[in-house]
């Protein structure tokens, strides 16, 4: 996942994605992606703070998940199965 060099903090694309980070905790992980070449994210749901650092950062994302969402959260199987397709569309 590579920078968007359009503009340095920029956290407009994940803003737009459904997700429980709010928009001052995005700009820190933009700000701190932005001093950093490889970052790991571990639990990364429907990729909104992923996309912040990854717009952020000259380097590399590299995302972990289990892809089956939070186990608190009561989803139905068919959201479970489609968040990792969800991920891969907002990145």
């Amino acid at each position: 996942m590579g920078r968007d060099t359009s503009s340095s903090g920029n956290i407009e694309k994940a803003k737009a994605i459904y997700g429980w980070m709010e928009e001052d905790e995005l700009q820190w992980l933009a700000d701190h992606a932005a001093t950093h070449r490889r970052i790991v994210e571990l639990g990364c749901f429907l990729g909104r703070s992923t996309r912040a650092l990854a717009d952020n950062t000259d380097g590399v994302v590299y995302a972990l998940d289990n892809w089956m969402g939070p186990m608190e959260v009561d989803l139905d199987t068919d959201i479970r199965k489609e968040l990792l397709p969800n991920f891969k569309a907002n990145l």
